[in-house]
């Protein structure tokens, strides 16, 4: 990747670093939610916290993060 005519280092690393801040925003926001649907399904159900939805989220987060890491 150039900008200006200067080397910022290779596409992997900017892919990588780019995800990596999706990831660590996305545990930041949703991190009770998170916790309480990875351990304890059942009482996050019971709290009304959407736990289809946030367990399909972690695992889009897992797969990207996979699939981003495999690209270069």
């Amino acid at each position: 990747m150039e900008w200006n005519g200067i080397s910022l280092g290779p596409d992997a690393f900017w892919l990588i670093t780019i995800v990596f801040i999706i990831d660590l925003l996305h545990i930041f926001i949703m991190d009770k939610e998170l916790k309480m649907t990875s351990f304890d399904p059942a009482m996050a159900a019971a709290l009304g916290i959407p736990v289809t939805i946030i367990h399909y989220t972690f695992m889009s987060m897992v797969s990207i993060t996979t699939v981003a890491s495999f690209i270069y």
